[in-house]
């Protein structure tokens, strides 16, 4: 059959088996070409959901490294208060709200994120930035900023507020880290069955 083919083609004549074979060079380029687009589109593709995934990755390990520092600083200041003595007076609470911290720097990446993610984040930073506006309405003030930090003066009678306020923070800090170390584990299952 293709020999038939090339047997006709030499037969023509005139300008025929140059037009034939530009016009066959030509698609033979033209499909050429489009496969390397389709080709570097798809490495395009993959380029950027790769660098997403480093990013939402990156993202986790520094709220995970940022909440677990409020929640230690939460938990620090219930033990210190559990531990106070009555006739102590006076105590400092440091703010535990990181200002403008992890959260707030990434919040334009926000869509990496599910909705789970971004709503259990969203809310404990809420929370967060309301703690000494709780403490004020109980009775302490602002003694003085200290590295950044809002420290909070309190009497010994509202320890009793502040202690659990502390430790449903603390709590709710232990829900959000234990979420994003799901996120952790589920990217890096996803991250480790992609290079395969």
């Amino acid at each position: 059959m293709i020999h038939d083919i090339f047997k006709l083609i030499q037969e023509l004549e005139g300008g025929w088996p140059e037009l034939l074979g530009s016009l066959a060079g030509s698609a033979i380029g033209l499909f050429s070409l489009m496969l390397g687009a389709l080709y570097n589109a798809r490495l395009n593709r993959n380029a950027d959901r790769e660098r997403e995934r480093n990013d939402k990755f990156g993202i986790v390990e520094a709220l995970l490294a940022e909440i677990a520092s409020v929640k230690a600083t939460l938990d620090t200041a219930a033990v210190g208060l559990l531990r106070m003595n009555p006739n102590e007076g006076h105590f400092p609470i440091p703010d535990p709200y990181p200002g403008i911290g992890i959260f707030q720097k990434f919040i334009d990446r926000i869509e990496l994120f599910d909705e789970g993610t971004i709503r259990a984040v969203s809310e404990l930073y809420t929370v967060l930035d309301e703690y000494c506006g709780q403490l004020r309405v109980c009775g302490s003030h602002v003694d003085a900023s200290l590295k950044g930090k809002v420290v909070m003066v309190a009497s010994h009678p509202i320890a009793a507020f502040i202690i659990p306020l502390n430790q449903s923070l603390s709590q709710k800090c232990a829900d959000v880290l234990s979420h994003l170390r799901f996120q952790r584990i589920k990217n890096r299952h996803l991250l480790s069955r992609l290079s395969m």
